[in-house]
């Protein structure tokens, strides 16, 4: 298996700001859940600091995650295969009441 080489680009552009990455990178994510509410999904799997980083940013209803509290979020740690780092998965899921309460 060939190691993928990098592409050398000189491309004037100015970079998107973190925000716009990020919010791109979640909002299938975001849209997914409300459209199955109270459903847990299994959104990331990283390290423990990728994993903190996502909690907090769905806690504070950042981003497509707005607005704060419409979404429940928690991590776990993976199970550990022998000589591998920590995992640590991050589970979400859209809050909505049943239409009968």
């Amino acid at each position: 298996m060939s190691t993928p080489t990098p592409t050398t680009v000189l491309r004037w552009e100015d970079p998107p700001s973190a925000a716009q990455t990020k919010e791109a990178r979640w909002a299938p994510i975001a849209a997914e859940l409300r459209a199955n509410p109270n459903r847990w999904a299994c959104i990331h799997e990283g390290d423990s600091t990728e994993a903190s980083g996502l909690v907090a940013y769905i806690k504070k209803g950042a981003g497509p995650f707005a607005p704060a509290g419409e979404f429940e979020v928690c991590s776990r740690s993976q199970p550990r295969v022998q000589g591998s780092p920590i995992r640590v998965g991050v589970y979400a899921r859209f809050l909505k009441l049943r239409d009968d309460q």
